[in-house]
Parts: structure tokens; sequence; C-alpha cells
């Protein structure tokens, strides 16, 4: 699915760029794995991550598409027990909605949710979380 959202976002990229009189350069930044949960949400208990992106903001603003995989869930409510292998996938990356206005503000456009962390925060974890990334603008 990201392999495929990639491709259709450079393509439209490159389509538009054609349109074009004089060719422009085209800026993509390209991030992997971002994980809020367990380290990094001790690390900031007010839930502001602002600063855990402030040196790379500035380049991830400039990028005209800026993609990564959202290893984290963000839902409301207690997440699943990390003991039962049905449900879990032995780590639990579960991350509080508070997350959302920092990585809007850090300049992500698109995040990808297809991992083995997206159903960390509750059974409907994965929907919760791409209904509250689209809330805010980043699928």
């Amino acid at each position: 699915m990201l392999r495929q959202t990639i491709s259709a976002a450079i393509l439209l990229m490159l389509a538009l760029a054609g349109c074009r009189a004089q060719p422009q350069p085209l800026t993509l930044a390209l991030m992997g794995d971002l994980m809020l949960a367990r380290g990094v949400a001790q690390a900031y208990p007010d839930g502001d991550l602002s600063p855990a992106f402030a040196t790379v903001s500035p380049h991830l603003r400039a990028a005209d598409l800026t993609l990564a995989n959202l290893e984290s869930s963000l839902a409301a409510g207690e997440p699943l027990p990390t003991t039962d292998p049905e449900q879990s996938s032995g780590y639990n990356l579960c991350a509080a909605p508070i997350a959302l206005p920092a990585l809007a503000d850090a300049g992500f456009d698109l995040l990808a949710l297809a991992n083995n962390h997206q159903d960390d925060c509750a059974p409907d974890g994965a929907a919760q979380t791409a209904s509250l990334l689209q809330d805010a603008g980043l699928t």
C-alpha cells in the first residue's frame, strides 16, 4: 500500500511538474518508522512532541512531499496487553492522539499505517488512527 501511495504521489508530482513552462526541481522527504510511544511518550509527558522534531522539521517542511511510516497507532483508551500474541506483536506502540499536532506542524504530508503495530491500541486502533490522521490532513 505504501509503495502504491508513493508511486502515485510521485507520478502526480511529475505530471504537475510537466505543466510548467520551466522545469522545477521536486523535493521528496522520505522517512522510515515514526514511533511515538514507549520512551518517546515518556520523554514528552505533556504530549507535545514538537521538540522531538525541531531539528528535522525545517527540512520536512521544505520538501514538496514528506512521507513516513507511522509505526505507532494513535487511539484513545488503554493499549492492548502485550502478552497476548493474538492481539499484539510483543511490543505495544500505542500512542496518544495528542501527538497529531506535532506531526502536522513538523511537515509530514502523508503517513502510512500498514505495519505490525496498527492494532496495538485497540481492536479498532487502525481505524481510529486512520480517522484521526484524515481529520488532521495527514492522509
